[in-house]
Parts: C-alpha cells; structure tokens; sequence
C-alpha cells in the first residue's frame, strides 16, 4: 500500500532568504547597467578618440631553412653516398656497413640464420 506523503516539506524553506536574493539581483543589474555611464562621465574623452594604435602587422615566421630543396638534395647525396660505400660503424666493436646491394647478395648466398633455403 502506498504511503500518502505530506507535501508541504518538499524543499528547504530556511536556506534562502528571498528578500536577499532579489537585492543581490538588483544590485547586480543596476551596477551592469550603470557603470558604462558613470565610466562615460569619469573619462569624457575616451568615447571620442581615435584607435590610436592601428593594427599589428603580422610576424614573419622564421626562416629556419633558407634553401629547403637544396638542404633535401644534400640529405639525400649524403644518405646514398653513406647507402652505397664501405666504413666502420663502431671500430671497437668490429660493426661495419657495407652497400646495400653487396648485403643482398651476400644474404642471398649465406642465408639467414634459422631460415630454411627454398
């Protein structure tokens, strides 16, 4: 069975003070609504000046290469120049590089180790 409730408690009465709240109000919007004109009267001239600094030209940005395709075309004479010679990676370690193509031919003659030959 359903308890009939008693709604005559359904919020907290003793929380907010109305008179409080509509004074808090109140004084928001009339200090919204008067400080433009008390301002206005403060600083007579402000309203009539001109911008007195125009706009800003735009930064330029920096220039971090100064010939991009140049800078890639040497990139990439050094990347095939390092690709296709012999030279020691680490002496010490005994770890060099060799061509690209002689490395093939040499994996393709030796194998790799753990694969099977077809």
């Amino acid at each position: 069975m359903a308890v009939p409730s008693d709604r005559s408690n359904d919020y907290e009465r003793s929380d907010a003070a109305p008179r409080l709240l509509a004074s808090l109000a109140g004084g928001t919007a009339a200090f919204l609504v008067l400080t433009p004109f008390i301002l206005s009267l403060c600083y007579p001239a402000a309203a009539f000046r001109e911008h007195v600094v125009g706009r800003i030209p735009d930064i330029p940005p920096p220039r971090l290469q100064i010939n991009p395709a140049q800078d890639l075309a040497r990139f990439r004479d050094n990347e095939r120049e390092h690709l296709s010679s012999y030279g020691w990676v680490d002496r010490n370690a005994r770890t060099a590089h060799l061509p690209v193509e002689r490395a093939m031919s040499l994996t393709v003659e030796r194998g790799l180790p753990g694969w099977r030959r077809p």
